[in-house]
């Protein structure tokens, strides 16, 4: 008979400059991984530049019509990855942006990490949708957005930075009144 496999402690708490070096070393090991969907954070070297971009990203909450929340991404107390949340004030939606170091993929993390960012948001701010955008070849995104209850919205294509190529997403988005339902639990 087998026995099931123990849960992992999954776990979030708010970002601090006091995780650069650790950042960036998982930064490091996932560079090409992140360079599709996260190439400002892929493209930082030494710590002064992954706290230079961590800066940029709180700066941003000096502009009145946005807010971003960053956290770090635990299993076990070990840092895997980082999530955000971009709530745009004006409208009462979010933006989430999330991911786990590639050796850690495949476990449920980004979900469970993922579904404790989304009770957070619809908790602590007025905030009516959250939106995930994964490139359609970002299967365990897609996988994260459906098996949490987002609905599909439609395709855009955006331009991560002036630099890059655009990019197609596929756009999911979660109501607070979905918050609770069996998809969410």
């Amino acid at each position: 008979m087998n026995k099931p496999e123990p849960q992992l402690r999954v776990g979030v708490r708010p970002l601090s400059l006091h995780d650069a070096s650790s950042l960036l070393a998982l930064v490091q090991e996932n560079r090409s991984y992140l360079l599709e969907s996260f190439p400002e954070i892929a493209g930082t070297n030494s710590v002064p530049e992954l706290e230079e971009y961590l800066l940029k990203r709180w700066l941003q909450n000096t502009d009145p019509t946005i807010f971003c929340h960053s956290f770090m991404i635990s299993e076990e107390a070990t840092i895997v990855g980082m999530i955000g949340v971009v709530i745009q004030r004006a409208t009462k939606w979010a933006n989430f942006e999330y991911w786990v170091t590639k050796s850690r993929n495949g476990r449920g993390i980004a979900q469970r990490a993922v579904r404790i960012v989304c009770e957070w948001s619809f908790t602590n701010s007025d905030i009516d949708c959250l939106i995930i955008r994964a490139t359609p070849a970002n299967r365990a995104s897609i996988s994260v957005a459906e098996n949490l209850g987002f609905s599909f919205i439609g395709n855009i294509t955006s331009q991560l930075t002036s630099e890059s190529p655009p990019i197609v997403f596929r756009c999911f988005q979660l109501g607070r009144e979905s918050l609770g339902t069996d998809a969410t639990k």
